[in-house]
């Protein structure tokens, strides 16, 4: 049986959905969903931001790969821009799309 994880991103700004596309095009993944949330922190005065939290399913050998694309993708590496972290699937069902 595959083995998945799944990957989460917070992220500021609204870059879920061309992160969806990009991520279908250049890396043939599906298996990824994005939510609009708000929130804050004590570093922004508690003022509520708008943010997009996007997840991904990815299979075990590839999780290191994907995680690094979307780290510097969604310029994570940059002060106050998001957040990501990664965690194990108990059960997953794969997924594919049929080639049309």
């Amino acid at each position: 049986m595959q083995e998945y994880k799944l990957i989460t991103c917070i992220v500021l700004g609204k870059i879920a959905s061309e992160t969806l596309e990009k991520l279908k095009s250049e890396k043939d993944i599906v298996t990824a969903n994005k939510i609009k949330a708000r929130g804050t922190s004590s570093k922004t005065s508690y003022k509520m931001s708008e943010v997009e939290i996007l997840t991904v399913v990815v299979e075990k050998e590839r999780v290191d790969e994907i995680f690094e694309y979307l780290f510097y993708l969604l310029e994570i590496d940059q002060p106050s821009k998001g957040m990501m972290l990664q965690q194990a699937l108990s059960k997953m069902t794969s997924y594919k799309l049929p080639k049309i």
